[in-house]
């Protein structure tokens, strides 16, 4: 007769069941106190993941959003104004001058 080994089921002694229970606690407590480690460093890791995005779009582009000092150049005749940048003299804007600005205030003597 020839013998054979293999891998089955065989039901645990109580002893044994309450060892894998307690090596079972132990490592739900490891496991939680890494994730909670995990957790601090994925906090830490957030704030450099969100400047590294931004910064990826800028250095793909080639440009970012900067405040630029801007000046109207008004067309009276025509009604319009144009917004140039001060920098590079860029046109940024192109409207009808507004109502408010149309008019102009007379100076009376007193």
């Amino acid at each position: 007769m020839q013998t054979a080994t293999r891998y089955l089921p065989v039901k645990i002694t109580l002893r044994e069941s309450e060892a894998y229970g307690k090596e079972l606690a132990a490592c739900l407590v490891e496991k939680g106190k890494l994730e909670e480690k995990r957790k601090e460093i994925n906090a830490a890791i957030k704030p450099y993941s969100e400047r590294a995005e931004c910064l990826s779009k800028i250095v793909d582009s080639g440009e970012e959003q900067r405040s630029v000092e801007c000046q109207w150049d008004y067309n009276w005749a025509a009604g319009t104004r144009t917004l140039f940048r001060q920098d590079t003299g860029e046109e940024v804007d192109h409207d009808i001058i507004p109502e408010h600005e149309r008019q102009q205030r007379l100076e009376l003597e007193k």
